[in-house]
């Protein structure tokens, strides 16, 4: 099994909201800050059940349209662009992306329900985007990657401006985890004083970990980490020692991969992500990618200091030792879960509390001890 090491050493993706005059904006707004945060609306009320008159049924309209967890009182019905994830994002064996413990919860609280237009994970998500901005056929909720494709659909009057929804439909909990960026997050969002579309945040991550399989390591007699140092003596004899039985190949390198990589090395917003090497860097003091502050004052970019070619050199040597995998720069997300979930690797970095990166690992348990994938 995968055990997690504390070692001692954001993206730019946006959520947008369509033009609609028959859909409420401010409650599909809430809504998929719901998707997000879901742990924050315990003690909630679920929809009334009834018969309305004239008089209550507009009140109820009113407060689902301008409170956080106020519920309509005829279910709504929104369109979703949906970001999934690999072996159905490992969901109970009936549940669906538009049916599940999630979703139930969500109408169960605002009697709201998404009908996905279209589920697609990896950059073949990012395709589906591209394809619904260029046919105008924009789902009323989607996530977009990068500046200039909001930028494009706000010139066009394509998206809606969500300054009310943000400020009547957001709790203070949350709004509070945007102020916690201070203006700079929400500046990013915000077109002639107008609130266009809501920020990816940093709001359920943990310490830095590196996961190590536990019963390799009991094979070997290894001891848990303390340091970086002792992380790559671990990768190391997974590598060498084979604990996985997982054999050589033809030309007698292991089959066993060493620690996986994402393609982008280091995460651009801080600690964003998945299997990205910033705890490496950090130990070196090094932080790429980012505009940081030096021992003199001075504003300088983190990948070009000593400290950033100190740690490159460093993860170049665990590189041509094969520490780390040398397929890193030819992996998806994608593969590099089925390489957990297959038992080939034994190690890689996350984030406690990143909830993505803990399915593969629960996947390679329930593989180990029953033998059958979830």
């Amino acid at each position: 099994m995968f055990v997690h090491h504390q070692i001692n050493n954001n993206s730019g993706i946006n959520i947008i909201y369509k033009q609609s005059s028959t859909i409420c904006i401010a409650k599909l707004l809430y809504t998929i800050m719901m998707l997000t945060v879901i742990t924050l609306l315990a003690g909630c009320n679920s929809p009334a059940k009834g018969v309305y008159n004239d008089s209550d049924y507009n009140e109820a309209v009113s407060t689902a349209k301008t409170t956080p967890f106020g519920a309509y009182p005829d279910m709504i019905e929104y369109t979703l662009g949906k970001m999934t994830s690999v072996n159905n994002s490992n969901m109970p064996a009936m549940d669906t992306y538009t049916d599940n413990a999630y979703t139930r919860y969500i109408k169960s609280v605002l009697n709201v329900q998404n009908v996905d237009v279209f589920e697609a994970n990896d950059s073949q998500y990012n395709t589906n985007v591209s394809m619904a901005v260029s046919m105008n056929r924009l789902p009323d909720i989607m996530v977009v990657s990068s500046q200039s494709e909001l930028e494009q659909l706000i010139e066009n009057g394509m998206i809606e401006d969500l300054t009310d929804s943000y400020n009547n439909c957001l709790t203070d909990r949350i709004k509070s985890m945007y102020a916690s960026y201070g203006s700079a997050l929400m500046d990013m969002v915000t077109y002639d004083g107008k609130i266009m579309a809501l920020p990816e945040t940093n709001i359920t991550d943990g310490p830095n970990l590196v996961w190590l399989r536990k019963d390799w390591m009991d094979i070997l007699g290894l001891s848990e980490p303390r340091t970086v140092d002792d992380v790559v003596n671990i990768v190391r004899h997974f590598i060498t020692y084979d604990p996985g039985n997982n054999g050589v190949a033809e030309d007698g390198s292991s089959n066993t991969v060493g620690l996986v990589v994402d393609t982008s090395v280091a995460g651009e917003c801080g600690y964003s992500s998945e299997f990205l090497l910033d705890i490496i860097f950090a130990s070196f003091n090094a932080y790429p990618k980012r505009w940081i502050e030096n021992d003199d004052g001075q504003i300088v970019y983190g990948s070009v200091t000593d400290e950033a070619k100190n740690a490159l050199e460093y993860i170049n040597q665990l590189y041509n030792e094969k520490i780390i995998d040398n397929d890193f720069l030819l992996r998806t997300s994608t593969n590099i879960c089925e390489l957990i979930e297959n038992g080939l690797c034994g190690s890689f970095l996350d984030l406690g509390g990143h909830l993505t990166i803990h399915l593969p690992m629960l996947s390679a348990l329930i593989l180990i001890l029953t033998g059958s994938h979830i």
